[in-house]
């Protein structure tokens, strides 16, 4: 009779822990990765089931570190910041997407301004009243689009109303030969006035 209890107390006690680690891995969740550009804005997503931890307290709280340098980048607990140990290159550059949302379990973290520096993995850790877990979330880094100077416009050709196009021909040439017939008029009156100087000479003579 014993051993039939402690075997339906280890069974349970197994059945249990089967049930709190699936729970666990469950519980926070975030994308394998975020692509970012360097200059903009970032929102490193993070959520947990609000259900299963309890829903959220003044005692609860979410962390958000770098995990190659093991740095704070942004802490919250309860309805407020809590930025105390936060790194330097991360001042007045954090702060919860939607704090009110945390209610609801959305924990994402908004990064302003990213860096080069900013690259890397980052830890999204939760602790509800019932439950806590994290998440690893990793910030890739992508070109900005290339900013090509517009084309500046050629300039329009002047509008030519059909059927009149002929006369930017015939205006021109009809100008030069006008232009043309008085130089030549001039031209002979100036050679026709020494010829008749010179015929009423001999005359005289």
């Amino acid at each position: 009779m014993e051993f039939r209890v402690n075997g339906v107390l280890l069974l349970a006690v197994l059945m249990l822990g089967c049930f709190c680690s699936v729970s666990a891995s469950e519980f926070v969740k975030v994308p394998s990765s975020v692509n970012c550009t360097v200059g903009q804005d970032c929102i490193l997503n993070c959520s947990f089931n609000v259900t299963a931890g309890g829903g959220w307290d003044d005692k609860s709280n979410m962390f958000c570190r770098k995990t190659e340098t093991n740095c704070d980048v942004h802490g919250y607990q309860g309805n407020s910041g809590w930025l105390s140990g936060q790194h330097p290159r991360y001042v007045n550059r954090t702060s919860l997407f939607h704090a009110e949302l945390l209610q609801r379990g959305d924990a994402s973290l908004l990064l302003r301004r990213v860096t080069e520096k900013d690259a890397g993995k980052y830890h999204c850790d939760v602790y509800a009243p019932k439950q806590s877990g994290w998440g690893l979330i990793e910030l890739v880094l992508v070109p900005a689009e290339p900013t090509t100077p517009p084309v500046p416009a050629e300039p329009a050709a002047p509008a030519v109303l059909e059927g009149q196009h002929h006369w930017f021909i015939v205006v021109p040439v009809v100008l030069c030969v006008i232009a043309g017939l008085c130089v030549g008029l001039k031209l002979a009156v100036c050679c026709w006035k020494p010829n008749n100087a010179l015929t009423a000479s001999y005359s005289l003579t």
